[in-house]
């Protein structure tokens, strides 16, 4: 509704949200349409569009003459436009911004006495932003407070076994946006005895568990003409008929599971109880990705670029943590089909996914076995891998920084609490330069 409803007529009437649109599709033209410019030379009209676009919102923040609406869709607006030219830094800033004025205008208690549909909406799209930037992220929890909407504060009263898109997305987005607010206290004691942990941090783990078992066991309760291939393996029992936006729901719920039941495990090894997740999401996104001449795919075509992002954090976890050769490869292939989505781009972290695959399988080269066979031990598994994606020439491939690491002894550090676990001799970390392919493929603008 916003988008598709609220953005078009607030850029026919409003200087701020027209010219935020006009820099968007400048800026999409000459990287994305066009390739082949330097991220730090932007053709003159974009770059005259974008200064334009930062001078309206400027004034529409001292006039405000339709209401703050105006000035949040501006700044997701500009936010996306920051985005497509990597400056993450600088989208983050306007994502904050559009967060102050959500939380300080359009969903303030203290002006409204009660919530209307229009706000959850826009509250729920801010939401789904700010999550979407932690799991790009995990190192930073959530801008905006756990939201005054989510039915998971207390107990939830679930009265209906079956409910629809809408009602799924809405119970969704505010649980997972309340997991990350948890990760991120739950992750500083990822490598620390399970006795130093707080009581209150593995009681909360297993009740997020819970919630997100839950809203998965109801989706299974629905029935939507949306058949998925029937898996590989007799070990995953995802063939549930979902519509395209169920399944993308489904998607980024399991992740989001796998995610939230590792986090204190400090062994890699861990990811492995969750390979049948890891197995429906694969499977899932290869119905959502095909591009077979008879499919009737919603996410083709490839080269798109999505502001919220509903595939490619999967895809990339599954990539990086599931240790089954096959479904790994088949993870890194599918995220090649992803494009632009958000901060994710399919380009980089396809490569940066090959590159830690070949560290860890390194040892097991020439071994003879088949990839339903490879088992990578702990001691040859990556425990983090970050890359810097501002740091990035997008003409004539160019590289990426990409900071591997890799702990000496999780064993060590698990026997005792007076060991420091982010102390530099804990850990192996080194930096490559992963190189990119060139980019030449034109790409599909779409903001959902």
């Amino acid at each position: 509704m916003v988008w598709t409803l609220v953005l078009p007529q607030l850029n026919a009437v409003n200087p701020a949200v027209n010219a935020a649109v006009a820099s968007l599709g400048a800026v999409y033209e000459a990287l994305i349409l066009h390739p082949g410019h330097d991220l730090d030379t932007l053709n003159a009209p974009a770059s005259l569009q974008y200064r334009k676009a930062l001078s309206a919102l400027q004034n529409e923040i001292s006039l405000q003459t339709h209401g703050p609406l105006p000035l949040f869709l501006a700044c997701l607006v500009l936010a996306a436009v920051e985005v497509l030219q990597r400056k993450l830094t600088n989208a983050l800033m306007h994502l904050r911004g559009a967060f102050r004025v959500l939380t300080e205008y359009i969903c303030n208690p203290s002006r409204f006495a009660a919530r209307s549909t229009h706000q959850d909406a826009i509250y729920l799209i801010a939401q789904a932003m700010d999550f979407g930037t932690t799991a790009y992220v995990l190192s930073r929890p959530p801008e905006l407070p756990p939201s005054h909407m989510s039915p998971y504060n207390g107990n939830p009263t679930w009265t209906q076994t079956r409910f629809s898109p809408e009602q799924a997305n809405s119970e969704l987005i505010p649980l997972l946006h309340s997991c990350y607010h948890y990760t991120s206290l739950a992750s500083p004691f990822k490598y620390v005895p399970r006795s130093s942990v707080p009581s209150h941090i593995a009681l909360e783990q297993g009740r997020y568990i819970g919630l997100l078992s839950q809203w998965l066991a109801r989706l299974g309760h629905c029935q939507w003409s949306f058949p998925i291939r029937s898996p590989s393996s007799s070990g995953s029992s995802f063939s549930q008929p979902l519509s395209p936006s169920l399944l993308v729901m489904r998607i980024q719920c399991l992740s989001a599971l796998i995610y939230l039941s590792t986090i204190l495990n400090p062994y890699e090894k861990g990811y492995d109880l969750y390979e049948m997740f890891f197995r429906q999401i694969v499977d899932g996104a290869s119905k959502l990705l095909d591009r077979s001449p008879d499919s009737d795919s919603w996410m083709s075509p490839t080269n798109r670029f999505r502001l919220i992002s509903p595939m490619a954090q999967p895809l990339y976890l599954t990539a990086m943590k599931c240790r089954h050769g096959r479904l790994r490869r088949e993870a890194i292939n599918l995220l090649s089909m992803t494009g632009r989505e958000g901060p994710w781009d399919s380009v980089t972290h396809v490569q940066v996914a090959k590159r830690a695959l070949e560290i860890e399988e390194h040892a097991l080269q020439g071994s003879g076995m088949s990839l339903d066979e490879i088992f990578v031990p702990e001691k040859s598994r990556l425990h983090g891998c970050g890359l810097n994606s501002e740091r990035l020439r997008c003409i004539d491939g160019g590289s990426i920084e990409t900071i591997f690491s890799r702990c000496f002894d999780v064993d060590r550090m698990m026997l005792s609490s007076d060991i420091v676990w982010d102390a530099k001799e804990n850990w192996d970390i080194w930096t490559e330069k992963v190189l990119l392919p060139p980019i030449n493929a034109p790409a599909v603008l779409k903001f959902g």
